[in-house]
């Protein structure tokens, strides 16, 4: 019966993260000694072919990379599938190349609130009052 995994790709930091905290049977990420990691897992046993190997694997990455950010915080960047390789028993490869897409777009904004009067001149507000000067009021307002 062949072997499946899914060579995957992202950042080394990432990819560690999901090596570290996924080592079951059942959902098994690790580096191998060509230096690539891969997802391996019992449910791709009963797959015979490489779309539905796929899909599985798109579904338990997905899942994985949701723990991770959970676990990691805003640090984390979601890993990608690369390539399903299936392993027959005399140890040849077979590589399907899988076609992913994913756009990020960040950005950074900050503003200074200036509030203008009817009349009056602008004025720039305060800055609020340390949390460490609040006092709890039985009444749910600060003191």
């Amino acid at each position: 019966m062949p072997e499946w995994s899914v060579r995957l790709k992202g950042h080394a930091f990432d990819l560690e993260e999901l090596s570290d905290h996924f080592r079951s049977p059942e959902r098994n990420v690790r580096k191998d000694e060509d230096g690539y990691y891969y997802v391996r897992s019992t449910d791709f046993n009963s797959m015979a072919d490489d779309q539905a190997v796929c899909g599985r694997a798109l579904e338990l990455v997905e899942l994985m990379n949701r723990a991770a950010k959970f676990h990691a915080g805003n640090g984390y960047r979601p890993v990608e599938l690369d390539v399903v390789i299936q392993t027959d028993e005399e140890g040849n490869h077979r590589q399907y190349i899988t076609v992913t897409a994913s756009i990020e777009a960040r950005s950074r904004v900050s503003a200074n609130l200036t509030v203008v009067r009817e009349g009056d001149s602008a004025d720039t507000p305060r800055p609020p009052a340390r949390p460490s000067l609040w006092r709890y009021s039985p009444s749910g307002t600060r003191g």
